[in-house]
């Protein structure tokens, strides 16, 4: 790794280094860079940061979010054995001390970055946070129930409702979720609404 990715790397340390009492929650940086060029990879570009993590690009193009979330993380792995076509693709998923790193594949575009969908998603958020929805399940039942939902277009309505499916027919149905329907975790690849960071 040349020194302009490994200052970039140092220079967000500090987002993990509040939470160093409470458990090994520090990236160790030349554990990191073994790891990924054992794939043949690189760390390139810092592209996200939210409440949970730090996400970067790869040399590849796919993206490594590094986070703090276990269940995120127990999630995501599930997700490289159980894919979905909603969902996008995680590739690797591991765990060093208390943090997750995981890889997937990179989005072409953001929800949030569309007024229209992220409006669609957030209103379709409000309908499940008003009835204290917080499991996929109870999320299908109510969304396939109401009447904003049914008049959406039917590529949305299918794509969320497949998504949702398959969340309940999962061994992690059991997780109260509260991220599920976020428009800043969903994305467009290929025409197509893909759902990721799901806690």
């Amino acid at each position: 790794m040349n020194w302009y990715k490994t200052a970039q790397l140092r220079e967000t340390l500090p987002y993990f280094q509040e939470l160093k009492e409470y458990g090994e929650y520090v990236p160790q940086e030349d554990v990191l860079n073994e790891t990924l060029e054992s794939m043949g990879l690189s760390l390139g570009e810092e592209i996200n940061r939210g409440d949970s993590g730090i996400a970067y690009m790869l040399s590849n193009g796919d993206v490594l979010k590094i986070t703090t979330n276990s269940q995120e993380g127990q999630i995501a792995d599930t997700l490289t054995q159980n894919p979905h076509p909603s969902i996008a693709n995680y590739k690797t998923v591991w765990k060093e001390g208390d943090l997750y790193y995981i890889i997937m594949e990179h989005l072409d575009n953001m929800v949030s970055d569309d007024q229209g969908l992220s409006n669609l998603f957030n209103n379709l958020s409000k309908i499940i946070d008003r009835e204290k929805c917080y499991a996929p399940d109870c999320a299908l039942d109510i969304l396939t129930n109401n009447e904003y939902f049914n008049s959406l277009h039917s590529s949305v309505t299918d794509s969320i409702t497949n998504y949702l499916s398959h969340l309940v027919s999962s061994p992690f149905s059991q997780f109260s979720m509260f991220d599920f329907l976020n428009p800043a975790n969903i994305g467009i690849k290929n025409g197509e609404i893909k759902f990721f960071d799901i806690t």
